[in-house]
Parts: structure tokens; C-alpha cells; sequence
């Protein structure tokens, strides 16, 4: 009678092999990051204005014709973010002029010069109403 049992044989194991690590003279950081800088530290990063870009000025967004417009947007902005009311952030801060075109009714076919001093004057009276609403709290 034959039996059919068969039994187990070693098997070899194989050498497991240990990933070599990398050295750091290997590395190499590029300058360009994806990382988007905070919105108070955009312009000491980039060189420009963040209106600037956001409005696709290029290097006009240094000139003077911009900066009184630019100046009185951009401190808007700075004070929303001091008082706490908005994130130190690019995403937030585009999101903010993104609300603010709407509410004065911004047309794709105004010139840019027409769109920032409309803007402008509309965050002139935002700054106002603000003025205002923390004297009546003062007060009240």
C-alpha cells in the first residue's frame, strides 16, 4: 500500500535587503515652492502687491498710477485680517475681492484702471461703516 503523505521540506529564505538612505549632499531644493505665502507676507515674498496678480497688472502693479488704489484695497484687507475677521490667507483674500467685485456690480469689459478705483471707493465706504458700527458699540 502506497500512501500518499507528503512532508514538509526548508525552504531558503531570501535576504531581505534594507533600502539605502539617501544622503543629503543629494538633494537638491528648487526656489519654487507650492506652498502660497500668507497674505501679509506676499508682497515682501513676491516682490509685488498682491492686487497686483490678482488683477494681472504685472510690473504696473508697482507704478504710481495703482498704488493710492492698491494701498487703500490691500489696507482693507490687512485690517480685516488684524481685527481677526478673516485668515492670513492668498485663498481668502481672493475670495474677499472675488465678493467685493460683485457687490459693485463689476463688468468683464471695464478697463482695470475703472474696476480698482471702484473698488477702491467702494472699500472706502466699508472702511466708514466699520468706523461707524465701533462707535455706536462704543458708545452704546
Amino acid at each position: 500500500m502506497e500512501t500518499n503523505t507528503s512532508f514538509r521540506s526548508a525552504q531558503t529564505s531570501t535576504p531581505v535587503s534594507v533600502p539605502k538612505t539617501v544622503d543629503n549632499k543629494d538633494i537638491k531644493v528648487s526656489g519654487e515652492s507650492d506652498i502660497e505665502v500668507p497674505f501679509l507676507d506676499y508682497r515682501s515674498e513676491h516682490k509685488r502687491p498682491f492686487c497686483a496678480d490678482f488683477f494681472e497688472l504685472g510690473e504696473q502693479g508697482n507704478s504710481e498710477i495703482y498704488s493710492d488704489d492698491i494701498g487703500v484695497i490691500e489696507g482693507y484687507i490687512k485690517d480685516q485680517i488684524s481685527q481677526g475677521k478673516m485668515p492670513n490667507d492668498t485663498k481668502m483674500a481672493k475670495e474677499k475681492l472675488k465678493q467685493m467685485e460683485k457687490m459693485i456690480g463689476y463688468d468683464k469689459t471695464e478697463r482695470t484702471v475703472v474696476k480698482m478705483a471702484k473698488l477702491s471707493a467702494y472699500v472706502k465706504f466699508l472702511k466708514e461703516t466699520d468706523e461707524i458700527e465701533s462707535q455706536s458699540n462704543k458708545y452704546a
